[in-house]
């Protein structure tokens, strides 16, 4: 972990997740997570307390208490996922993610434009199963034969976008790292 925000994972077969130790229990939240390197298989989203322990060193989407989006475009729950568009994200894209936990309610954008509909009208939701408490934004990354690196943005003025309307920054302590080895095929 580089000041308390960037994760850097090396090419081998393991997972790289940095996970904040500050989480938001209610209202809607907003964060970043700038694509510094991406060689890898990359997933951001948010996990909450029950699934705190799984998601350090797997990724975001791995189980029912956590929720992703990857390079791809896919959106992962529940080990699951659906190809929101035929596009992908990489080196120098900024991932934004509008979470209104009242609502149950998550989106993703790249570099500002919405993957799904608009978290501001708090419409078209990319999952609208949220639940739980202590939501952690988190960021992963899986590395079969290339490295990766991302930074989460938790404070608003390391963003590059504003916020939608209402929305306002993830809380934030500090932002921890794990890797673990597994022997789980990376997903797409």
């Amino acid at each position: 972990m580089h000041a308390n925000r960037t994760a850097f994972k090396a090419a081998d077969a393991t997972w790289r997740s940095a996970i904040s130790d500050g989480y938001a229990n209610d209202g809607k939240v907003y964060f970043e997570v700038k694509i510094d390197i991406r060689n890898s298989h990359i997933k951001i989203g948010v996990c909450n307390d029950d699934d705190l322990a799984t998601s350090k060193g797997n990724f975001a989407g791995v189980d029912g208490n956590s929720w992703g989006f990857d390079h791809g475009y896919y959106k992962w729950h529940d080990g699951g996922s659906a190809q929101i568009d035929n596009d992908s994200y990489g080196a120098g894209d900024v991932v934004g993610v509008a979470l209104d936990i009242d609502a149950g309610k998550i989106w993703f954008a790249v570099n500002n434009v919405w993957a799904e509909g608009d978290p501001a009208a708090g419409t078209g939701e990319s999952f609208d199963s949220i639940d739980g408490t202590n939501f952690h934004a988190i960021g992963t990354h899986y590395n079969s034969g290339g490295s990766g690196q991302f930074t989460l943005r938790l404070h608003s003025s390391r963003w590059d976008y504003s916020p939608p309307s209402g929305f306002s920054a993830m809380p934030c302590a500090k932002v921890t790292t794990t890797t673990t080895t597994t022997t789980t095929t990376a997903p797409p």
